[in-house]
């Protein structure tokens, strides 16, 4: 088969790799355990991009005011746990809107 692009016909061959012509019966892997760490990863307490930035979005859907009022406010989320729940709360007052706007007779 040709070559599809110019980076494509640059990249080299793997041909090289493919040596063996009986299949591997071992386990290279046997008897090899991975590490655990000691201690919990102290980014873990730490709120990722992506959680703010989801955060974020959930915070920016329209929901009207009277079915916010005792939703937790995005400002006042410190831990990635408070951040979930933002998340998770925002989420449920959307769905339940949503629904009783796709309800029949409405």
């Amino acid at each position: 088969m040709p070559a599809l692009t110019a980076r494509d016909a640059a990249a080299p061959g793997l041909g090289g790799a493919l040596t063996v012509t009986i299949p591997r019966t071992d386990d290279p892997l046997a008897g090899i355990t991975a590490p655990t760490p000691a201690d919990q990863n102290p980014a873990a307490r730490e709120v990722s991009h992506l959680l703010s930035a989801h955060a974020d979005q959930v915070s920016d859907v329209q929901v009207l005011l009277s079915r916010i009022h005792d939703a937790p406010l995005l400002v006042n989320q410190r831990s990635p746990a408070d951040f979930e729940h933002y998340i998770a709360a925002r989420t449920a007052i959307r769905k339940a809107a949503r629904a009783e706007q796709d309800a029949p007779g409405r």
